[in-house]
Order: C-alpha cells, then sequence, then structure tokens
C-alpha cells in the first residue's frame, strides 16, 4: 500500500483538525512500527517536529 494511501486513510479515520492532522498521523503510523518506550521522542525525530 502506499504511503500516501495510508495517510489518508488514517486521517479521514481519526478526524481531528487539520492543524494537528499532520503530527498525529505520523504519531500513528510510527506506532504501528516502533516497539520502544522512548516512542514519543521517536516519533517527533520522525516527522522533525518538537516532541512538546
Amino acid at each position: 500500500m502506499p504511503a500516501y494511501t495510508l495517510y489518508t486513510w488514517i486521517a479521514r479515520h481519526i478526524g481531528i483538525r487539520p492543524r494537528l492532522e499532520r503530527i498525529c498521523v505520523h504519531y500513528v503510523m510510527f506506532l504501528m512500527v516502533v516497539t520502544t518506550k522512548h516512542s514519543v521522542e521517536e516519533v517527533a525525530r520522525f516527522s522533525a517536529m518538537n516532541k512538546s
């Protein structure tokens, strides 16, 4: 499945404001593959955003 297709599917199903959509979808996608206990820091690094 192409990443964009997965991204749009997740974005439609979580129903959040467009402003938060990018980080939330990246976080969900990252949690699907990362199993470390520091996943918040990892997803912040992955999406090139601040964790706060």
